[in-house]
């Protein structure tokens, strides 16, 4: 993980200052127009100079796979990264009509609607695109399909991104879709993946979303009998928040450890798995960073 630490420092020592993209945010340093690549033949690519929530990425991966937007099925898996986005959601559709977050959390817990809203929904963020794009095609078993059908094509796309779906006045989608799409290739018994993140969160959100579409990779090559090959991270505005800026610190004093693998606990389908089939082996890292999530675009 030595690129993302190179790619960190970057954007600490040469990030150029942007004001707070809007009410409430911190300032940022960034830049833009990045790149890593990751060979899952060397280990899976989950950071060792932090303690990461692995249990909170496979239950979100297997959460956009299921096509659920509804929290309460993370909560299944004690993962709670969404929750402010989905408040801020529930807030943005009944404007005038507040509660508090512990009642809502409340309603959440017991399925409770209100007409067709659903407490805990998040609206048309990556499980509905990915398995219910326009409210008909699902991308990720078309995908495996295309794959299986005609292993060169260039079509192997999934993407988040949806413009219609994603203007603020419309409220269709708690959250724009940070990382918006990706793209499979086959070689040689190998399949590569390159995804592009619009928006990225350097020190708490990127690690998360490496080992996430790393583990996608994985699951893919375990449907369609590939081994893992090279993943691509793409990131468009690479920025750190001020207010991590003491975290990043200390992170950057830090020497990587040995990467960790993963193990399948079942052969089954990846359409049949839960997060519970999944276990890392051999991890070890330093203790966690503590560091406030910025809830915004």
């Amino acid at each position: 993980m030595k690129q993302y630490l190179d790619l960190l420092k970057e954007v600490y020592e040469k990030g150029v200052y942007k004001a707070p993209a809007r009410a409430g945010m911190p300032a940022t340093r960034e830049i833009n127009s990045c790149m890593m690549k990751f060979d899952l033949s060397e280990g899976f690519p989950l950071l060792t100079t932090k303690k990461m929530f692995f249990k909170g990425i496979k239950a979100e991966l297997f959460w956009f796979l299921s096509g659920s937007t509804n929290i309460r099925d993370l909560w299944k898996y004690d993962c709670h990264i969404w929750d402010k986005d989905a408040f801020k959601f529930y807030n943005r559709i009944f404007q005038g009509y507040p509660i508090e977050f512990e009642e809502w959390k409340r309603r959440v817990d017991v399925g409770a609607t209100c007409g067709a809203y659903t407490y805990g929904d998040c609206g048309k963020i990556y499980g509905h695109q990915w398995t219910n794009f326009e409210g008909k095609f699902n991308q990720i078993q078309n995908l495996v399909k295309s794959i299986k059908e005609n292993q060169d094509s260039r079509y192997h796309i999934v993407t988040s991104w949806n413009p219609v779906d994603f203007l603020m006045y419309k409220q269709e989608a708690a959250l724009p879709a940070c990382h918006m799409m990706f793209q499979v290739f086959a070689r040689e018994g190998y399949l590569d993946l390159i995804m592009y993140q619009r928006s990225c969160d350097t020190f708490l959100g990127v690690p998360f979303n490496i080992a996430s579409y790393a583990l996608l990779l994985q699951l893919l090559c375990k449907e369609l009998g590939y081994l893992p090959g090279i993943f691509t991270w793409v990131g468009g505005s690479v920025h750190i928040y001020e207010n991590h800026l003491d975290a990043v610190r200390e992170q950057l004093t830090r020497t990587p450890l040995q990467l960790p693998t993963l193990e399948f606990m079942r052969d089954c389908s990846i359409f049949e798995m839960t997060p519970d089939d999944v276990k890392l082996v051999n991890y070890n890292s330093y203790n966690k960073i503590e560091a406030p999530l910025s809830v915004g675009v």
